[in-house]
């Protein structure tokens, strides 16, 4: 079943609905005629579309999806650093960066709502602070800045070793590559992050973003006050933390009390 056809049988309007899988501006025109068929279906829907940003370098492109009319298009496009070898590094397609940057031009000029999508690889939390620079001098009309959490599948599952980081490990990166963000005034945004592996200070913008059936817990998650307000953890990746990784927040709270009496 198409695409258009599901949106056809919804039931009721979602107040948003996301494109998360494959990459949708591979079938041009079929995609401008997804577009405007979501516009009429359900046209108060938020489309939240994930795409590698590279098709809209033709301006022309741009402005066909501009010219449909549809108000409610988040675009959400990752950035893998802050020089084509970085990207392209992790896209593995050479020239991949400069398409990427001059789609998010593209989108930029025309005014479109752009979540820049930063997921955090080893590589990439080693750099974050030159990475938030770049993005603040050269993408601050971008709507929102999310900083993501790795979910090993695909090619982050074959090549774990190279990628993931705790990021327990990365603690006074992540928190002086967000504080250059915030400062800036860039909406900014923690996803996919257990709030126990967050800084204190950025718990207030770490989401619960992971979805319900990907989503699971740890046993010593039982016991943290902010349970309810976390995202948990990665079904494809609970077996790879250790017990001294997990650290329920009111045992790091009561941990604190003790040194103060």
């Amino acid at each position: 079943m198409g695409y258009e056809r599901i949106i056809t049988f919804l039931i009721r309007w979602p107040n948003s609905l996301c494109h998360y899988s494959g990459e949708p501006t591979l079938q041009r025109d079929g995609f401008l005629k997804l577009l405007e068929h979501a516009k009429r279906a359900l046209p108060s829907t938020q489309l939240h579309i994930l795409t590698n940003g590279s098709a809209f370098e033709e301006y022309h492109y741009v402005e066909q999806i501009i010219q449909l009319g549809h108000q409610q298009i988040v675009w959400g496009i990752p950035i893998y650093g802050s020089t084509p070898q970085q990207h392209d590094y992790h896209t593995q397609v050479l020239g991949s960066f400069n398409k990427t940057m001059h789609g998010l031009y593209n989108l930029g000029h025309v005014g479109a709502q752009i979540e820049l999508r930063v997921v955090l690889t080893r590589p990439i939390i080693e750099n974050i602070v030159d990475l938030s620079e770049f993005i603040v001098r050269n993408l601050p009309f971008v709507s929102t800045v999310a900083l993501m959490g790795l979910e090993p599948t695909g090619f982050a599952r074959t090549n774990y070793e190279a990628v993931w980081c705790d990021l327990n490990e990365y603690q006074e990166e992540l928190l002086e590559g967000t504080h250059v963000l915030l400062s800036s005034g860039l909406d900014t945004v923690l996803y996919n992050i257990p709030r126990c592996h967050v800084p204190k200070s950025l718990r207030s913008i770490a989401v619960q973003s992971i979805s319900d059936w990907k989503n699971s817990s740890r046993k010593e998650c039982e016991y943290c006050e902010e349970q309810d307000l976390c995202c948990g953890f990665f079904k494809s990746h609970t077996q790879r933390f250790s017990e001294q990784n997990v650290m329920p927040i009111q045992l790091e709270r009561r941990a604190e009390n003790v040194v103060r009496t």
